[in-house]
């Protein structure tokens, strides 16, 4: 909008009333710039006289010059900012999603509110300050702007400002290049898995930057002492300890994250969580956000038994979600009235998601009861609750609403949420709503048992759905797949590949040059052969530097052909694009075969240097 100010950097709620006040002394003053701002943004107030004006009047006028509709919106609005810089790290978000990726969301996001998609609406209205705390159908008569859009994919993807998005982006994709020359990290973290403190100290003293992360780097979580807690995990070595301890003397925080730790990311195993309380992880820290570890914990672990080891040893404060994300039908229903409608309370402790990291969602103030009961169904779903379902839906909850893209019943579909599937399939959730996306849960199931069909999770969910297994993937198999077709990428893996055979003074294309070719093409993929491998590096590096260019430093002119060997790879990857009827061969796939074979080039690779290919297999299985 033309005639609002951009949201600040960082927001003060404090320094806007010291503007307010600043602003209403100039109104009794008559300062004729006073009165023109008030003049832009309030019609009912420049039609009185100045001197009545009051501190209020003010207010409204600095919240309406950020575009917000009143003072307390934006008040509200600002303190989300502001739990956003203190939001606890994670390993899920959209700051993964290369830059490109993300400003083509933002066009998403304007295309999918021209076609009044609730989801979109309800981001706009969520994020956007002059449509902040509309109701998501009002939303779609106004007009979005780039500016606006870019705010609402920052502050949906848990960061404060599109620009600090896209430095997180950035960050993220060029941290690990796959250069063979090494971070200083990369050369503490050998230091440290040797157990050696007194040379940890020597390369600290050389490159004195280990010591004082950016804050980027603070943010993100990569510096040495995630590192050191990392490998003392792995490892359980008792040299790690010594490691830690000294860098707790050098200026580093060991209690703060070790309790960062214990607030865990998707998918925490009980075992997990029990070892960062036993290395004194504190259940009773509150973060800087303002959230507890228990709080934390249901709504970033994924796993309701995870959530209970810390459950056993704090007191739970009263609050409907959190009741939900523990399983406790007792207390919620003392947050219900006699019709099942959240009660005030609901609204009074409803939290702020998108500040605890992990899976946020969208969270339009002043909510329905709809979106209430809706939030509180997806934490009951995402700590595996199946009671909690089946109660609020006796209460008249809505199961089958797809306010939030698609119903409940699709999102534990496809996250091969069994017991959830049973809770709903029980409550009699209806299996054929469509959201905005994936189709209806049997449409889902059906599309997953294709790819998954060895799955018995997913079996049995396909199963609760009414969806016969054993007929889909019959019928699947006597479909004609599409020819598999090369990714963009793959073209750039042969010419690279023909690159270094070149330079090798070869005339044919191997699967040796096939390797170096992805090595070149995927540099991450490079630092997992190496770092999962845990090959000798030093050696590694020192005789492969040369062979691991740039992809842009390429020879002129150069066109070889495959060898027999390189051929049968390539083969190979098309043949298991096929086998999972797939229609494209990625660099993955390829990677996957000349990795794969225990007698080929990149075995006997690793095996030459020191290391052994069991952890990367590990990966692959885990997909």
């Amino acid at each position: 909008m033309s005639g609002t100010k951009p949201l600040p950097v960082a927001p003060s709620i404090e320094f806007e009333r010291k503007a307010a006040k600043a602003l209403l002394r100039a109104l009794h003053a008559s300062d004729p710039i006073a009165l023109s701002r008030v003049s832009a943004h309030s019609s009912a107030i420049s039609m009185t006289s100045p001197q009545p004006l009051q501190l209020s009047d003010a207010q409204l006028v600095i919240a309406r010059e950020y575009g917000f509709t009143s003072w307390p919106r934006m008040v509200h609005y600002f303190d989300g900012l502001n739990r956003l810089r203190n939001r606890t790290p994670s390993s899920t978000n959209a700051a993964l999603w290369a830059p490109d990726a993300l400003e083509r969301s933002v066009f998403d996001l304007i295309s999918a509110h021209g076609k009044r998609r609730q989801d979109a609406g309800r981001k706009v209205a969520s994020y956007v300050p002059r449509c902040y705390g509309m109701r998501a159908d009002d939303v779609f008569g106004v007009p979005l702007t780039e500016d606006e859009a870019r705010t609402a994919v920052a502050r949906s993807s848990g960061f404060p400002t599109f620009a600090a998005l896209i430095e997180a982006s950035r960050y993220g994709h060029t941290r690990d290049n796959g250069s063979l020359t090494p971070s200083a990290r990369e050369r503490a973290c050998e230091i440290m898995r040797a157990g050696d403190v007194c040379a940890l100290q020597r390369l600290t003293e050389e490159l004195p930057e280990l010591l004082h992360p950016s804050d980027q780097e603070w943010r993100t979580r990569s510096h040495v002492l995630v590192d050191a807690l990392s490998i003392e995990h792995e490892t359980r070595r008792p040299e790690l300890r010594a490691i830690v301890d000294w860098l707790g003397t050098v200026g580093f925080d060991v209690q703060h994250e070790l309790n960062l730790n214990l607030c865990g990311r998707m998918y925490r195993s009980v075992d997990n969580v029990q070892y960062w309380l036993d290395r004194g992880a504190d259940p009773h820290w509150i973060a800087p956000n303002g959230y507890s570890v228990l709080e934390h914990a249901i709504w970033r672990y994924w796993n309701g038994d995870a959530v209970d080891v810390i459950a056993a040893r704090v007191h739970a404060k009263p609050a409907l979600w959190i009741a939900a994300g523990l399983g406790d039908v007792r207390t919620i229903s003392t947050f219900l009235d006699d019709n099942g409608t959240p009660t005030h309370a609901v609204r009074e402790n409803r939290p702020d998601f998108s500040s605890m990291g992990g899976p946020h969602s969208i969270q339009v103030p002043g909510a329905t009861d709809e979106e209430l009961l809706l939030e509180v169904l997806y934490v009951a779903a995402l700590n595996g609750r199946a009671n909690v379902i089946e109660y609020l839906a006796s209460r008249g909850a809505p199961i089958d609403s797809a306010l939030f893209g698609m119903p409940l019943i699709s999102v534990a579909v496809g996250n091969r949420w069994v017991k959830v599937v049973e809770g709903l399939v029980r409550s009699g959730a209806n299996l054929d709503v469509r959201g905005s996306y994936n189709g209806s849960a049997r449409e889902m199931a059906r599309e997953l048992l294709r790819s998954m069909s060895d799955d018995a999770d997913m079996r049995r969910v396909a199963a609760l759905v009414g969806v016969d297994a054993a007929s889909v993937i019959a019928e699947h198999a006597q479909t004609v797949a599409p020819a598999p077709s090369f990714h963009q990428y793959m073209h750039d893996v042969l010419a690279l590949a023909a690159d270094d055979a070149a330079r090798q003074g070869l005339a044919e294309v191997s699967p040796e040059n096939l390797l170096f070719g992805v090595f070149r093409c995927g540099g991450w993929l490079l630092h997992s052969y190496t770092r999962s491998t845990k090959l000798d590096l030093d050696r590694f590096r020192a005789d492969f530097a040369e062979r691991i260019r740039a992809a842009d430093d390429r020879l002129d002119n150069v066109a070889l052909p495959l060898s027999v060997d390189g051929q049968r790879a390539i083969d190979d990857a098309i043949a298991m694009v096929a086998r999972r009827r797939s229609d494209l061969v990625t660099v993955m796939d390829v990677f996957r075969v000349l990795t794969g074979d225990p007698n080929g080039y990149a075995a006997t690779l690793v095996s030459q240097y020191g290391g052994n290919m069991d952890e990367l297999q590990r990966r692959f299985s885990r997909g």
